[in-house]
């Protein structure tokens, strides 16, 4: 489940041992099957887990160049899966919000910004309604 810490001790393995095939097709395998979870929850509706798995990837792509070519994936398809994630995450907080259920307006927001910290939109719709939150008796 903590698929940074499994990126980063197979990189740290991978710069002892920069010529082991073997190693680059387990890695790659693994890498495969993070992504094969993330499409799993994405086809659950679960946008949440999914987006957090797809941005680790995606934060990570760049440093996979001695594996990429093994990979089913690209980082192409890591962009368009975080797109839609943010989307119907932004989607459901925006509705959320609508009914007046600020919690979980406020977790679908926070959602968004576990995959996309640098969105101001979602800033701002949070601080919003963590304002109104305040108001209410």
């Amino acid at each position: 489940g903590n698929y940074q810490k499994a990126i980063n001790i197979y990189s740290s393995e991978h710069s002892r041992h920069p010529h082991d095939l073997q190693l680059m097709q387990m890695y790659a395998k693994g890498l495969d099957s993070i992504k094969s979870t993330a499409d799993d929850a994405f086809g659950k509706k679960d946008f949440a887990y999914a987006g957090r798995i797809y941005y680790v990837l995606q934060k990570n792509y760049g440093k996979l160049s001695h594996v990429v070519q093994m990979l089913s994936f690209d980082n192409a398809y890591l962009n368009t899966r975080l797109s839609y994630c943010k989307k119907a995450l932004s989607i459901k907080g925006f509705q959320e919000y609508r009914e007046g259920h600020l919690h979980s307006a406020l977790a679908s927001w926070q959602c968004v910004l576990d995959i996309d910290p640098n969105n101001k939109d979602i800033k701002e719709a949070m601080k919003t309604a963590k304002l109104q939150q305040k108001n209410l008796p």
